[in-house]
């Protein structure tokens, strides 16, 4: 039934009415026509037990379960990987929450989430000039409160096969091995793993050639971060290209 609170943007509330109502609705979640649903309490506590940090792994567990079952049902997953980051909103206005912990002294409504950037790009301003824009989560300066969903990515499947939650603030790069771990407890057949140009560091590059040795063929990984400009480009005549 959370399931389809989140396909369908429900309430709790709205959740119980809609399977009540809805004989397909009924059927998803195995409930007999003549059933009713459970009341949208029951759901507002399951879900706040099933969020709080100690029962975090219970989600991983799930999603372990399904790449599973997935691979018993005949899926053939590829041996590419992509690994990025999904920002997420948090519901939180920040200019009353500033104000509540400032005269009220109360905590924070979510103390957990963090200010966080997406990424910087040069645009032309209105003088002709070439500045730096920063883009915040969603391109808005205003709503850039929240966290961050690292996720690995099956491109022939196009399956989520991990995930490590994060605060926004956080480097992506940071959350690439945990993923690459992941992946590879679940016994998928990892040889590349692709990500963007925020992935590029030495130190992953390496962490990567070093599983070729703990992992060899056919679960040897190949590096395939894209690389930054100047890594790839030349600055000067004399200066060369840093290649990791």
């Amino acid at each position: 039934m959370l399931f389809v609170s989140y396909l369908y943007n429900l309430s709790e509330r709205q959740t119980e009415n809609y399977v009540n109502e809805s004989i397909p609705a009924k059927y998803f979640v195995g409930m007999a026509i003549d059933k009713p649903a459970p009341d949208h309490s029951t759901l507002t506590y399951f879900k706040k037990r099933m969020t709080q940090k100690n029962n975090l792994a219970v989600f991983e567990e799930m999603l372990a379960e399904i790449v599973q079952m997935a691979m018993e049902k005949g899926i053939q997953f590829g041996s590419l990987q992509i690994v990025d980051s999904v920002h997420s909103i948090a519901n939180v206005n920040t200019r009353k929450d500033d104000h509540r912990k400032k005269k009220e002294g109360k905590d924070a409504r979510d103390p957990d989430a963090k200010w966080g950037v997406k990424h910087q790009r040069k645009v032309k301003s209105e003088e002709g000039k070439t500045i730096k824009q920063t883009e915040y989560f969603y391109g808005c300066r205003t709503v850039r409160y929240g966290y961050k969903a690292h996720v690995s990515l099956n491109a022939q499947t196009h399956m989520i096969t991990s995930i490590v939650p994060s605060t926004g603030e956080a480097w992506d790069g940071k959350y690439l091995k945990p993923l690459v771990e992941k992946d590879l407890a679940q016994d998928l057949p990892v040889e590349t793993v692709g990500a963007d140009r925020g992935y590029d560091d030495h130190g992953l590059h390496y962490y990567l050639e070093q599983e070729k040795e703990i992992h060899p063929a056919p679960c040897g990984i190949h590096s395939g971060i894209l690389l930054k400009d100047i890594r790839t480009k030349k600055k000067t005549r004399t200066k060369k290209c840093g290649l990791p």
